[in-house]
């Protein structure tokens, strides 16, 4: 705001202000705003705090102030203080810090590899590529093939020993429930 205006309203009223004042005053605000103005500005000085305090309260103050260390910088801290933080410190990492991996680590970095097969389509067939199917030999007759080509084995013999020992266990006709559970006819 104009500081003349504000003179200006601290000393008159809008309706006692000069045709020259009154046309200053327009220029910038209307003459509503100038008399909240004029109003807010007389009930300050009543919020006025009073007298200031003497010049010498002020210099005991500025003297004190500059014998007295900042923060931070009052005074050393004791030995056993500071091995304390060190130690307590020192704990906290030990006690928070990760357990070690287990096992093998796992590599930095894993790549995925991949085979990529091109496949390439031929639309036309060269003349010579195609082989022209020769005819079959006519099929032997049935009484040939049954002929055996191969000569026979010969029977198996078992070896010489004894074959007297008696079985053990039941016999299968002696248990039909295990017949049914191996046949399982129902």
């Amino acid at each position: 705001m104009n500081d003349y205006i504000e003179k200006l309203a601290l000393e008159k009223a809008f309706g006692e202000l000069s045709a020259a004042e009154r046309a200053a005053v327009l220029e910038t605000i209307p003459a509503e705003v100038y008399e909240r103005m004029r109003a807010i500005l007389l009930r300050a000085a009543a919020l006025d705090p009073g007298p200031p305090p003497p010049a010498s309260l002020r210099e005991k103050l500025l003297a004190r102030m500059a014998a007295t260390p900042p923060p931070g910088q009052r005074g050393r801290v004791p030995l056993w203080q500071a091995a304390a933080a060190v130690l307590l410190t020192a704990a906290a990492v030990w006690f928070w810090k990760p357990p070690p991996p287990c096992g093998d680590p796992a590599p930095a970095a894993q790549g995925r590899t991949d085979t990529v097969f091109v496949e390439k389509i031929v639309w036309k067939i060269p003349a010579g590529a195609v082989k022209k199917a020769s005819p079959r030999p006519a099929p032997a007759p049935l009484a040939a093939q049954t002929e055996r080509k191969t000569p026979a084995l010969p029977e198996p013999t078992l070896p010489a020993g004894n074959f007297d020992a008696p079985a053990a266990g039941n016999p299968l006709g002696n248990e039909p429930e295990l017949i049914d559970f191996f046949v399982q006819l129902k």
